[in-house]
Order: C-alpha cells, then structure tokens, then sequence
C-alpha cells in the first residue's frame, strides 16, 4: 500500500499528484520548483511589462527550490538527514550549474546536513521562468526503535563517594492491605543518567530548570573515542573517530562498565577536546562515565571550559551496547527549581 502526503508549506501541485508519495520506508518526493506557496511569482525572476524574463537570479532560485524540498520532508514526518537520492533539472547546465553546486553545498553535504545521491540534468525547458527544479527519495522508516541508555535506578546504583545514594520508603503498600502503594524516595539529584545545570560548577550559573529544553532533544552522534591504557586517562581531540557532525555528541569511552560498582579510575575529557567540540557546533556532551573530570581532579578543567563555551553536560550513560551512528536524543532534565542536575530517562531513537 502507498500513500499520497501533501505540505502545507510548499507550493500547491500544479497537476493532479501529491507532494510526496510513501511506499513502505521510503519517502518519493515528486519535483518541486523555486515558486512560494500561494504566490505565482518566481523568485529570482525579473519580468518586463509583456512578461517576458529579463533576468533571473539562480541562485535565489536554487535556494527557494531546495526549501520547498526540505519543507515537504519535515511535513511528511520524515528526516532531512535521510534524503538518500536527489534529481536536479536545470534549463542550463552551462550557465547555472556553477552557482547550482555552490548552493547545493549549502544544504547538502557537511556537518548536520544530508549527504545524497545526486543526478543532474539539463532539460531543454521547465514551466516559464522557472530555471531549476528538483525531486528526491527519502528513506523513512515507520517503526523507530527506542534505546534506553540511562542505568536502573535502585539503592545498588553507585555514587560519587560522599553524595546521598538512591533510598526509597514505602510509606502504603496494597499488598499489606492499604488502599493504594504510595512511596517516598531520597537521592542526589547526580543520579545514575543526569544533566548538570551550570548552576553545579558555575557560581552566577544557571540552575536545571532553566536549561534550555532543545539541549535535550534531537539529533545526536554516538561516537567511541580510544582511551586505553593512558595514564592520564584523558580523551583528546586525536582518540575521536571522526568529525562530529550534530550538535550532540556521546562519547563512548568503555571506562566505567558497572554503574553499581564506584571505580574512580574513569576517563576524563581533556579541556582542548570541549574547546575543539565547541568549535565544531557542538551544544551538548554525554558520556559513559559518572563526571566530563576524572574522579581525583582538584581543578575540575574540562567542568570550566564547558562553563566557557555554555554547554551541556550529561553524565552516566550507559552506552556499552550501542552502535556509534547517528540517533535521536530524548532526555529532558525535571524540571526542579533552583537544582544544580536532574536525573534524566535517557532515550536514543533509531532510525533519525
């Protein structure tokens, strides 16, 4: 079975045919040109009082036809990250494609954007005036899979030395009789998976509830770094696997396996590896590890440079089982006033 999806933001189909067309996982895009929805001009396109073109603006036009693309995409549930094949018209591949490629960069190919397939070819003429036009294939999954990366909470899940571990009492139990189970818990707010606030490692710093929730949700990387036997146990720039390419990152470094076991000999994250990550757009860091520092750190470096670079910082993942790649982050902090963390129900969505 296929079925048709209409956008609501990309120009009316000029013929009797949907937007996109969805057959199983994938997404087939019918060709979109530069024209804005609701308006028959062109942008780009200058036209003398018969009506005649008198001059075009490609690259405004190549701009205003590959946001109609991404616009029918977003519409159709689907990810602008899974564009998997693009095809391009253009009424003139001698004049245009220059520029065409340079705009083509802009929104496909490099960090956070898709890297498709690509097909271009010039066509004798499109609908007057338009000079570009394009359709894509996208791949989009119906049935995400969620991955629970946050540990079991329980009295057994270990802390930092010295901090308040997980207690619960059970105030009513319905299996002694009581009309309903009620029960009270006791915890750090640094548990098991947690987001520090600035407010943790920053005097003037922001406190959980006023992080910004986008930090939380969205597309994220899952990348092993190479810690082996260094005696410092810092990851540097030069033990990531790769450039990061979304603006989360989760570092996977192996250090600390059991979450109900404290060892103090977890990696840390060297200072110029956050000032590096800030470089590359990177707005949050999670790791497998209870702290961004090793555990004896008297300076708490890698803490103050992400203070510096105002980013975010999540802590005690449990990342041993998943694939390096790109996913979807779910893992918003409570919303608890004046908190200096927030345990988190760390999720990751694949497909992304």
């Amino acid at each position: 079975m296929s079925e048709g999806v209409m956008s609501s933001r990309a120009p009316e189909p000029v013929g009797a045919y949907p937007h996109a067309k969805r057959a199983g996982d994938l997404l087939f895009l019918s060709g979109v040109g530069p024209r804005r929805r609701g308006s028959k001009e062109i942008p780009g396109v200058t036209l003398d009082a018969h009506g005649t073109v008198v001059a075009k603006d490609i690259e405004m036009q190549c701009r205003s036809c590959f946001d109609n693309l991404r616009a029918v995409v977003e519409d159709a549930g689907a990810n602008w990250l899974n564009v998997v094949d693009v095809t391009v018209f253009l009424t003139s591949m001698k004049e245009d494609f220059p520029t065409y490629n340079r705009v083509w960069s802009e929104y496909f190919g490099g960090p956070g954007k898709p890297s498709p397939a690509r097909t271009t070819i010039e066509i004798g003429a499109l609908p007057t005036p338009i000079a570009v036009e394009a359709k894509a294939t996208v791949w989009s999954p119906r049935d995400a899979v969620l991955i629970d990366i946050s540990p079991m909470v329980s009295s057994t899940l270990a802390v930092f030395p010295g901090d308040t571990a997980f207690s619960r009492e059970v105030l009513m139990d319905m299996m002694k009789g009581d009309a309903i189970t009620l029960s009270t818990i006791r915890s750090t707010v640094h548990l098991g998976a947690h987001a520090d606030a600035p407010s943790h490692y920053l005097r003037d710093g922001r406190t959980i509830e006023q992080q910004p929730l986008d930090l939380y949700v969205g597309p994220c990387e899952v990348m092993r770094v190479t810690v082996g036997a260094k005696t410092e146990r810092l990851v540097g720039v030069a033990d990531l696997p790769a450039v990061p390419t979304q603006p989360r990152v989760l570092l996977v470094t192996g250090s600390h396996g059991d979450p109900d076991c404290w060892s103090g000999d977890f990696a840390g994250l060297d200072p110029d590896l956050v000032d590096y990550l800030h470089a590359q757009g990177v707005r949050l860091v999670g790791i497998d590890t209870p702290s961004v520092d090793r555990a004896d750190s008297k300076t708490l470096s890698a803490h103050a440079r992400f203070a510096a670079n105002d980013m975010a910082i999540m802590e005690g993942l449990v990342l041993s089982g998943v694939a390096d790649g790109l996913y979807e982050l779910i893992a918003p902090p409570l919303r608890i006033a004046g908190a200096d963390a927030s345990p988190v129900r760390a999720l990751l969505r694949r497909p992304y």
